[in-house]
């Protein structure tokens, strides 16, 4: 990866107060550059030469590693999938599901707290284990800060682990969280910081989402990650990676680099440089070619036959336009693309849209056979569905 360095530290003494050098040996050998640092009394300096490479520093901490020249598409590359579903939420300043299985929900809940860190929010994180037996009075105290000055704040990212299983009381506090970002008690009202993301972990189980419908509405995405993710090493996963846009860029756990797993130790992605982001994806510009295709999935989507009624709102296509942006600026494109629409239309759409019943298929009506309609509902799945309408939709050249 461009820029990145291995610290070698000598210290003349322990204490800061003191100067002390750091040595600096380049990865890239394309790049040369020499870098003395020295720190006194807490601050520090700089000398950078350089040789036709020009370099934008960070500060440096004690064994961390040093980021020069490194593009946000590589940042991102150094992601696995479930963070880069935290960024593009964060970045869209939107709320998300990811899906697991049953047996690794409790694994993948504690690693995406743990990847707070890539954020600066390792300390205003907090996982609920939420079950039939979770109050709304258990619920809010799980959601409030320790105490500070005398005064309770909400965390920033809020974990539900098994939201669907979850009261429809507990789900509706949810539901008005993230509708007002705020949550209300008798007492007090307590209002989101401007870092706020809910993430709802929910088992992966083929056909609608256990959420009630209406807080369903209110997450921009869902993703699934994959238990084989970590365990299965993709050889070609630089190659994919360029030639096709994916939210699991680099979901495998064995193909990120020992020098790329220490980016998932400090803050890579702070605040202003998410807003940054945002502004930037507010003008990916989308011609009218690309929107006329976004418009025939998502009207193909709404019109087929064994789409529920209600399935496919206005809301989401605001949500889906506003995906696609973030997809095109994190990948380093000032435009969209349709490989960009064709991701966004599969994470967007996929928790919102379920099966009808066999009462509800419209082609009854003109003489199909129940007992056939039955059989292939019972065959089809929300990707099955958005698979058929990618294929049957044809996209601009």
């Amino acid at each position: 990866m461009n820029g990145l360095l291995v610290l070698k530290f000598l210290y003349r003494d322990k204490t800061l107060s003191f100067s002390s050098f750091f040595f600096f040996e380049f990865i890239h050998p394309s790049i040369h550059l020499t870098l003395s640092f020295i720190h006194h009394k807490g601050k520090h300096s700089s000398s950078l030469d350089l040789f036709n490479q020009s370099v934008s520093h960070r500060d440096v901490y004690a064994g961390s590693l040093l980021i020069l020249d490194m593009s946000l598409s590589e940042l991102v590359h150094s992601l696995y999938d479930y963070e880069l579903a935290l960024l593009l939420s964060l970045t869209a300043n939107e709320h998300c599901i990811i899906t697991s299985s049953r047996d690794s929900l409790p694994k993948v809940s504690q690693d995406i707290s743990g990847s707070a860190i890539l954020f600066g929010l390792q300390n205003s994180t907090a996982t609920i284990q939420c079950s039939a037996k979770t109050t709304v009075k258990e619920f809010i105290q799980c959601c409030l800060q320790p105490a500070t000055d005398g005064k309770r704040n909400l965390f920033s990212i809020i974990i539900c682990s098994n939201l669907d299983r979850a009261p429809k009381d507990v789900q509706t506090i949810v539901l008005e969280l993230i509708r007002t970002r705020q949550l209300k008690t008798k007492h007090a009202t307590f209002d989101a910081p401007p870092e706020f993301l809910v993430v709802a972990m929910i088992e992966r189980i083929e056909g609608k989402c256990a959420l009630i419908p209406h807080l369903v509405q209110f997450f921009m995405m869902s993703h699934n990650h994959r238990e084989d993710d970590d365990d299965i090493e993709d050889e070609d996963d630089d190659s994919q990676s360029q030639s096709r846009p994916s939210i699991s860029s680099t979901s495998s756990a064995s193909s990120i680099s020992p020098i790329d797993r220490q980016l998932h130790r400090q803050t890579l992605f702070s605040p202003t440089m998410i807003k940054d982001v945002t502004r930037t994806s507010e003008k990916v510009y989308i011609n009218a070619d690309v929107r006329r295709y976004m418009s025939d999935l998502t009207v193909y989507l709404r019109m087929h036959r064994a789409i529920a009624g209600g399935s496919v709102s206005a809301a989401a296509f605001s949500q889906f336009l506003k995906l696609i942006k973030c997809l095109s600026t994190i990948h380093g494109q000032d435009y969209a693309t349709p490989e960009m629409v064709k991701l966004a239309f599969t994470k967007v759409y996929n928790h919102r849209i379920s099966v009808c019943s066999p009462k509800e298929e419209r082609s009854l009506l003109w003489g199909s056979d129940a007992q056939l309609v039955v059989k292939l509902l019972e065959q089809l799945t929300p990707d099955l569905i958005l698979e058929s309408v990618l294929e049957e939709v044809r996209a601009p050249l």
